[in-house]
């Protein structure tokens, strides 16, 4: 009996091992576009098609919130049942032939962009056999990276008053030594588990959440701009350049954004790291209206005048170039390429207001590849400046 019981156990581990091990790769590989969300995260970026093999060599990572993981009307237009280009990393991977991973995640801070997802998925695709990458491009955007780095602040740290260094870098430390427990490497390891699991609760949910469309925006009453020769209404309740902050919560946003890049340049030492400043949208049009409707939440007023738009972008960016200067970190505003783009169409929407559409994106991956491949010498100052592209 205990010999029959013991024949199981090896079958079982057998069997699970080969299923971690060939299933997986071989499943991630070959999934279509429409087939990847029950994955876990390991398996959805081991399922980017990128790159030229399942892991990727000599290769950029994409750092970053939503834009990096490409959301926007190209995704959601793109085909299914396919492996379509549908966001700027694959711009980039066109125009340089070089792999691309992005690390993006929706509604990620600059900690959660910088630091934890990076130590996460090193922990779950070392097995793999992931090489650390080339370079680091890291996107900042200013619709709202600052209000969820203070969410985060005083979610997970008590808010860090008095933005004091020490303290909140020893309370990171702290959660990157809890998350290299033995326990969070062995779950890092289970993606066969964790993919059943998850499909079973696509399916429960399935049952009980009808699908619903993504509805077109409405264009709104208090926003207009100028968009190829003629005056648009924009949708009400677009992203800003954090206009409802004052200068305090603006400071300890940007002082969480310091912070995580110092630990992603400890993580990944002596790897060239690039920020690329993306802008709202409401910082991309041509304003014409005195006023411009804000998404906003709480106490936060929904109403601003449209004059603050763009000297409120300009200090943004001023102040994340001067941190990325201090810390000898190439930096790119991808600003005047997409406002550039956006004179001539819209560069949002019209599904999606909060992300780039497809030329919006194409915009973006393309201004990024050229600034990279002008990069041919290590260092910040080979294709990036405290401006721009030179």
């Amino acid at each position: 009996m205990a010999g029959a019981l013991a024949l199981l156990a090896a079958s079982l581990l057998v069997t699970w091992a080969l299923l971690e091990w060939l299933f997986v790769p071989w499943l991630v590989d070959a999934a279509p576009l429409g087939r990847q969300a029950p994955f876990t995260k390991e398996m959805q970026v081991l399922a980017q098609d990128t790159k030229r093999s399942l892991l990727p060599h000599d290769y950029v990572l994409l750092l970053g919130d939503s834009y990096a993981k490409g959301f926007g009307d190209w995704l959601l237009s793109a085909d299914p049942h396919g492996h379509p280009p549908y966001h700027s990393a694959h711009v980039i991977h066109e125009r340089l032939s070089r792999d691309v991973l992005s690390f993006g995640e929706g509604g990620a801070s600059s900690i959660d962009a910088a630091v934890r997802r990076p130590q996460e998925f090193t922990q779950g695709l070392r097995r793999f056999g992931l090489e650390p990458p080339s370079t680091l491009v890291l996107y900042f955007y200013e619709g709202n990276d600052l209000e969820d780095n203070l969410r985060d602040l005083e979610r997970r740290f008590d808010g860090v008053q008095g933005l004091d260094a020490a303290r909140f870098d020893a309370l990171l430390q702290e959660e990157i030594e809890r998350n290299a427990s033995w326990w969070m490497r062995l779950r890092g390891s289970l993606q066969v588990p964790r993919y059943l699991g998850r499909l079973l609760r696509a399916a429960f949910e399935l049952t009980r959440t009808p699908a619903r469309e993504a509805r077109a925006w409405s264009p709104g009453e208090v926003t207009r701009a100028r968009v190829a020769g003629r005056v648009r209404s924009l949708p009400d309740r677009l992203q800003a350049p954090a206009l409802g902050l004052d200068d305090v919560e603006l400071e300890r946003g940007l002082f969480a954004f310091e912070r995580s890049l110092v630990f992603l340049e400890r993580f990944y030492p002596g790897t060239p790291i690039r920020v690329v400043y993306l802008p709202a949208p409401l910082s991309c049009y041509s304003l014409v209206s005195r006023e411009v409707s804000v998404q906003a939440g709480g106490r936060r007023a929904a109403v601003f005048p449209a004059a603050r738009v763009a000297p409120r972008s300009d200090h943004i960016a001023a102040r994340v170039a001067e941190l990325a200067r201090r810390h000898g970190v190439g930096f790119l505003d991808a600003r005047p390429a997409l406002r550039q783009e956006a004179g001539r169409r819209l560069i949002h929407g019209p599904r999606d207001w909060a992300h780039l559409n497809e030329a919006g994106h194409r915009v973006l991956g393309r201004v990024v590849a050229d600034a990279l491949a002008a990069s041919s010498a290590p260092g910040p100052a080979a294709g990036w400046s405290d401006s721009g592209v030179r």
